[in-house]
């Protein structure tokens, strides 16, 4: 069965959670933590091809780092949430932490699931 469409926020603030599929341990060690944090700065830290500096992707309210999950709070700023979860893991932080794991990324959801939920008069829905 497909899964539901994400429902569009009007403020733009979303909740994400990023897990390991099968809620595997998506970080190991510190460093993994430390690659996921310079992924989230390089969201905010944007270039273009003359180094003259872009808006960044979003911005982060809150996270949370867990060993076999990801919480987010964020606004998008750019692109629609889809996009920006996609530029999340497929970065390199996502892509070395599948690597340790030793897990394939022909299908970049194969490590991380995701559920982003929009933030609506201050629910969740």
């Amino acid at each position: 069965m497909p899964r539901q469409a994400r429902k569009e926020s009007g403020t733009g603030i979303y909740h994400v959670m990023l897990r390991g599929i099968n809620r595997q341990d998506i970080f190991e060690d510190a460093e993994d933590y430390m690659r996921m944090l310079r992924c989230m700065q390089q969201m905010l830290e944007q270039y273009d091809d003359q180094g003259n500096r872009l808006p960044p992707l979003c911005t982060f309210y809150a996270y949370c780092l867990m060993s076999n999950h990801v919480h987010l709070l964020l606004r998008v700023n750019q692109e629609d949430i889809g996009s920006t979860i996609k530029h999340l893991r497929l970065s390199d932080a996502t892509r070395q932490c599948s690597n340790k794991l030793d897990i394939a990324l022909a299908a970049p959801s194969v490590l991380w699931g995701n559920a982003p939920m929009c933030l609506e008069g201050g629910r969740m829905s």
